[in-house]
Parts: structure tokens; C-alpha cells; sequence
């Protein structure tokens, strides 16, 4: 087996050593992190659904080290796995998604955010050229905390194995837990995703799993990071860029001028299953889909499990469930 980290590196495990970790944040409370219940093979209440993760990474969770792998994490802010999911298991996914956003929900619960129903549109001839492009756009829809909504998302987003691999990654001994998740849907011709870091949104210390639901190609816009960005110092660490602007470079190009680094960007191509976990600081962002495919991605943001990462912003405060009295 060999394990892939930014398209660059191909290291060799070694047997019987425990990866070095870093100290977790500590915080008084664990506020905004919700336990899942136990759930069965298919999702439901009992015991937890496995998963086929490749045998590269499952080896990291039981103790294994890959020499190199936390230098290599450590400079790019980032690694890559081919095979992280089964393909079965993405393709039940999928049609889980597609009857969530058909309004079916198997929990009886509504996920936290989900796409707006578009509304038929009349009097077209009326409207200017302009508009009628504006309403007619293709949409990058979104669904956050697709795990309250059906079993399957629920059993994956909380997957021991998932979170012991990242917490691995992470340098957390006391494990990790999951914050929340965001499915990220891009039909054929929705526009692009504006390069961002996830702490402007979810708070220093955050680290983020991405599993690609569908075989990605380049033309249908897949997840980029800049690499070494989370070694970037701006001025404006916490700026919350306009995800959805034409230009998707637009933060990212200042953040780096700023620090007078040059960016370097690699696409994250995989087959469904495969996917990439990154530090929260690591700039990322998306092209357009220019394919005739829909491209779908599920982000699990996790937090150290005896901490909660700084909330920077109000955004981040909000989710973190801080009272008003208590935001800075």
C-alpha cells in the first residue's frame, strides 16, 4: 500500500512507533459538539456502521507511523488518499441526498441549512438581459449538518474510524469529534467557490475531512488548496471571503501578496470514496463545473475532543453556541 500526501509524496510505513502529537486546545466546555447516538448497519439506532477505509490510513489509526507523513502534513496543510470510502457506500450517499433534497428525511429531522427551492419563473420577456441571467444561474447548493436529516450521513459523518484517523492527523490524543459537516452539491454550470480558510468560519484549531461523492475530473471545478497557505500570517486572518464571487482567487491572491509567498495549487482528483483531510487555516477553494456531471463533496469539520477551537468571528461564535454576554 502507499499513501499519497499532496500529489508529491510517496512514503512507506514503518511498524510499532506513535506519531508525535501536538497539545489540544483546552476550553471549559464542549458547547456546539454533539454526540451522535449509537447507530446500526444502516444507520439506525445499535451498534456502529463500518467502513472499508483503504488499509493505508487504517494502519495511521492504529498507532503506525509513515515516516515523514507529519513533516509532509506540515508543510502543505494538507493530505490526500485516493481511497477513503468504499464506492458502494457513495453511491448510497448519493441517493440518500437526492431524497433529502426531495424534502425525505428518514430522522423526521430537517438538516440545519438546505438548498432553497427554486421558485417557476414568470414574466422572463419583462425582465432586463441582466436579471434574467442573475435568476437563471445554475446554484452550488449546500446542506449543513446533513446528519440530523438521515441515518446513513449520520452514521458515516460519525464513524469512530473517521475520527480516530483525523485525530491522528491532527496530533490529537485525546481524539477527535465532529463539529459539523456540509455536503456541497455543483450541478453541471454552477458557478465557483471562493478560496477561504475554514477558522474565519469555524475557529482556530478546526481541522476538516473532504470525501469526494462522485469521480472527479478537472473540468468539474474539485476542491483546490494552495499549498503552505496555513503557514500564511495576514492581517485579516479571519476575513470572510464572498464565497460565491467571480473571481475565486480574489482573497486568496491579496493573502499571499500580503506575505509575499507564491501560490501553488493542487486539485484534488479521485475517484468517489477518495478524499483529503486539511488544516482549518489551509486555503482552498473551487473552480466552476464545466462538466455535464453534478460534483458532490461531504466536509466533516472536526475539533479536538477534550477542546473547541477560538471563534474569531461572530459567525464562528454562533456556531459554537457562545452566549451573547460571552462574545468578545
Amino acid at each position: 500500500f502507499r499513501f499519497r500526501i499532496a500529489a508529491r509524496h510517496s512514503l512507506s510505513w514503518s511498524s510499532g512507533q506513535n506519531p508525535s502529537s501536538r497539545g489540544a486546545e483546552e476550553a471549559p466546555d464542549i458547547a456546539g459538539c454533539p454526540e451522535a447516538p449509537p447507530l446500526d448497519a444502516q444507520g439506525g439506532p445499535g451498534s456502529v456502521l463500518p467502513l472499508a477505509i483503504s488499509e493505508s490510513w487504517r494502519l495511521l489509526t492504529s498507532g503506525a507511523l509513515v515516516d515523514g507523513w507529519q513533516a509532509a502534513f506540515a508543510a502543505d496543510g494538507f493530505l490526500i488518499e485516493k481511497q477513503v470510502l468504499p464506492s458502494a457506500l457513495c453511491d448510497a450517499l448519493v441517493a440518500r441526498l437526492d431524497a433529502m433534497l426531495a424534502g425525505e428525511f428518514d430522522t423526521g429531522q430537517v438538516p440545519d441549512k438546505m438548498p432553497r427551492v427554486e421558485q417557476p419563473q414568470v414574466d422572463v420577456e419583462a425582465r432586463s438581459d441582466a436579471r434574467q441571467s442573475r435568476k437563471t444561474r445554475v446554484q452550488v447548493q449546500q446542506v449543513v449538518n446533513a446528519w440530523k436529516g438521515d441515518r446513513l450521513f449520520n452514521a458515516v459523518v460519525h464513524s469512530e474510524e473517521l475520527g480516530k484517523l483525523v485525530a491522528a492527523v491532527a496530533g490529537w490524543p485525546s481524539g477527535a469529534r465532529v463539529l459539523q459537516d456540509q455536503v456541497w452539491c455543483k450541478p453541471p454550470g454552477s458557478g465557483t467557490l471562493a478560496f477561504h480558510r475554514d477558522t474565519a468560519y469555524m475557529g482556530m484549531g478546526v481541522h476538516t475531512m473532504w470525501l469526494a461523492l462522485d469521480d472527479l475530473t478537472h473540468d468539474m471545478g474539485p476542491l483546490e488548496y494552495a499549498r503552505g497557505s496555513h503557514l500564511w500570517t495576514t492581517t485579516e486572518a479571519a476575513q470572510i471571503p464572498n464565497l460565491y464571487a467571480k473571481d475565486p482567487h480574489y482573497v486568496l491572491r491579496a493573502a499571499a501578496k500580503n506575505c509575499r509567498s507564491k501560490v501553488d495549487l493542487v486539485p484534488v482528483i479521485v475517484q468517489r470514496g477518495g478524499g483529503s483531510i486539511h488544516n482549518g487555516l489551509t486555503y482552498h477553494g473551487s473552480d466552476a463545473n464545466r462538466a455535464d456531471r453534478v460534483r458532490r463533496g461531504l466536509g466533516i469539520h472536526f475539533v479536538a475532543r477534550d477542546g473547541l477551537p477560538d471563534a474569531p468571528t461572530a459567525f464562528a461564535r454562533s456556531i459554537r453556541g457562545i452566549p451573547e454576554a460571552d462574545k468578545k
